[in-house]
């Protein structure tokens, strides 16, 4: 992956995916041999330790095929692998302003677009920083 071609969305807006995947005997031996669930650890020890803590909404999406997983659940995958390669460089700061309480809050969401049309999700942190006296 260290000579990917980089892209600037973890995720496509047009992706649908399902649960239930029917594969071959064949494709089922080349999809065991896949690390899915070491990659997307790896993934998720990533938006945790680092300031990435967008690609929340994507990781949750792909971490519920865990169990049925084809070959378009591999390639979002590789592309949040793409995204954060071609994203290393960026971060978010957060630093002190003033004295007092500092609340900042992050959300993401995808309003019934992946796995199934009337399904929503919503994503959101918030990180305080307050003096207690």
């Amino acid at each position: 992956m260290e000579t990917c071609k980089p892209t600037s969305t973890p995720l496509d807006v047009n992706t649908m995916l399902i649960k239930r995947v029917e594969l071959t005997k064949g494709k089922f031996r080349e999809m065991v041999k896949i690390p899915y669930r070491q990659v997307i650890g790896n993934i998720m020890y990533v938006m945790i330790t680092t300031t990435r803590l967008y690609i929340a909404i994507v990781v949750g999406i792909i971490s519920q095929f865990m169990q049925d997983l084809g070959l378009p659940h591999w390639k979002i995958v590789k592309r949040i692998l793409r995204y954060l390669h071609g994203t290393e460089n960026y971060f978010l700061q957060y630093s002190k302003v003033g004295n007092g309480t500092i609340i900042i809050g992050l959300c993401d969401s995808n309003w019934g677009g992946i796995g199934h049309p009337m399904l929503s999700y919503m994503v959101y942190f918030y990180l305080a920083h307050a003096t207690i006296t």
